[in-house]
Order: C-alpha cells, then structure tokens, then sequence
C-alpha cells in the first residue's frame, strides 16, 4: 500500500481538483471511484520541528 498517489479528480459539482489518494493500491483507483476528503498529517519538519497537515481522499 502506498501511503499517497496524486491523481487528478472531479468533484461534484463541477470542480477538478489534484490531491493523494490514499489508504488504496495504486492499482485498485478506478475511475468513477466514490472517495472522501479527510484532513491527514502529511509530513514532519524534523523530530523537534513542525507537524504539517493537509486534505487527501480515501476511498469510501
């Protein structure tokens, strides 16, 4: 399992939008797939250093 693949998605509604799809093989992101956004730690900036957070989608 990759922890996040950029793929680009259309959301409902009309907008396009490019972010990770996570928690799902690269193989197994079909197009037509129902995903969710959730709000992820995305990265450290060090052991003592600043917590970065951010959107990815997972499927539903």
């Amino acid at each position: 399992m990759v922890s996040g693949v950029e793929k680009m998605l259309d959301v409902d509604g009309g907008v396009r939008i490019t972010t990770q799809v996570t928690d799902v093989p690269a193989d197994q992101i079909q197009i037509g797939m129902r995903v969710r956004v959730e709000f992820r730690k995305i990265a450290d900036d060090g052991p003592e250093g600043i917590h970065l957070f951010g959107c990815k989608v997972v499927p539903e």
